[in-house]
């Protein structure tokens, strides 16, 4: 069975905390780490197209040719992109898989507002990964206070 660790998120744009994340994952003893970008964010975050978020992440993680797979499942799924729709289907397509979903220690505070979560955190493991100054329980893994959303304040993003 392979052991494929999911990683989700909006990618805008993606940075080195996320290669940090994939590069921790991949040492934990994932065989793959399954990078998927949000086609329609579920909390109505405005984001860029996601055809060009797709390519930067492409972009962001070609130094991983053969375990890093940048998966476009969401954009082919029901709008908005939903975790728990996304996981049934990987599992569906994927039936050789054992999935992990990483989520952000910052996704814990609003967990009440993902759809089915008590379902998803009893269908899945999961692993959650530390950043700054969250404090809502200790994470498995804890990466540097880097964020895409300083990024974007911090440079002439598109907006």
């Amino acid at each position: 069975m392979l052991k494929s660790a999911i990683f989700g998120g909006s990618f805008d744009p993606p940075h080195l905390g996320h290669l940090f994340v994939v590069t921790t994952l991949l040492n934990m003893g994932f065989d793959e780490v399954r990078i998927i970008p949000v086609a329609t964010h579920p909390l109505s975050k405005k984001c860029l197209p996601f055809p060009l978020r797709l390519q930067m992440t492409k972009l962001n993680f070609a130094l991983f040719p053969n375990r890093v797979v940048i998966d476009e499942i969401e954009n082919n799924l029901p709008a908005p992109s939903r975790t728990w729709d996304t996981i049934i289907q990987l599992q569906k397509i994927h039936p050789d898989s054992n999935f992990t979903l990483v989520t952000g220690e910052d996704n814990l505070a609003i967990k009440n507002n993902w759809y089915k979560w008590k379902e998803l955190t009893a269908k899945i493991d999961g692993i959650t990964i530390g950043r700054g100054n969250f404090d809502t329980r200790d994470p498995q893994l804890k990466i540097p206070d880097i964020s895409s959303s300083f990024i974007r304040k911090n440079i002439d993003y598109p907006n």
